[in-house]
């Protein structure tokens, strides 16, 4: 099960979902009070959801406190960590990797890949398709069994007995530095709402977006076609097509 986190994600969220409907992965979603359409979009498409009212502010306290609360009322044997703005892929299905790893290991992480916004012209289509200029970070866990979970803290993951399994084939492409200013803008003020009320200072890129109007140079970051996680995604979209037409 995927279960995800969401605030306005009209533009990107419907071909995240559908990459996880390709890979016949079901999902649960806590949408934070949208008001872009995005809650009515997922009433629409039947999907599993709740909202949950943080009070206008980005307080990963109480997402991550409802989050903990699903997974242990869902209790399936392995969790996605995701959010609205991010695909998690590996060059094959992501269910399969899950099954021919599941007794070994505990906890899989992927390369982190961040991409920005470099002036390109915004269009309603996959971001996967219209950014392509990034910061390829360390790996992080985004899946994870549920036996020993504890819960989650900040961008954590509380689990007893974390054996990690490292996938090179495979990666977490974040979007969310490519949306407009204006909406930045609004997230980086619900987030200073959450430090201002006690929540540490997570999420320190947000004023560093706001030191460049949320527009990067091209010369400081990497085209990801340029890299080998190119090829991961071409690969994933690859084996989804084929299963789609079968």
């Amino acid at each position: 099960m995927a279960v995800f986190c969401v605030y306005n994600e009209i533009e990107y969220f419907p071909y995240v979902l559908q990459h996880y409907k390709n890979q016949e992965i079901p999902m649960f979603v806590l949408d934070n009070y949208s008001t872009d359409g995005t809650w009515e979009f997922l009433q629409d498409n039947n999907i599993s959801s709740n909202r949950i009212d943080t009070n206008g502010s980005f307080d990963l306290r109480i997402l991550q406190r409802a989050r903990t609360k699903i997974v242990e009322e869902q209790n399936p044997d392995w969790v996605i960590y995701g959010d609205g703005d991010e695909f998690i892929m590996t060059d094959e299905s992501l269910r399969q990797v899950i099954e021919n790893n599941e007794k070994n290991y505990r906890t899989i992480a992927m390369r982190n890949i961040d991409f920005y916004y470099t002036g390109e012209e915004r269009q309603q289509r996959d971001p996967r398709e219209m950014f392509f200029y990034c910061r390829i970070k360390n790996p992080l866990i985004r899946i994870h069994r549920t036996d020993g979970f504890q819960g989650y803290k900040a961008d954590s993951i509380l689990l007893r007995n974390k054996k990690t399994l490292t996938i090179e084939g495979g990666c977490i492409w974040d979007f969310g530095m490519t949306k407009p200013w204006w909406k930045r803008e609004d997230t980086r003020k619900r987030r200073k709402k959450a430090w201002s009320e006690g929540m540490e200072r997570l999420g320190r890129h947000y004023e560093q977006g706001k030191a460049v109007h949320w527009r990067w140079g091209k010369k400081d970051l990497q085209d990801i076609r340029e890299s080998k996680y190119w090829e991961v995604y071409l690969k994933n979209k690859q084996w989804i097509d084929k299963n789609e037409q079968n």
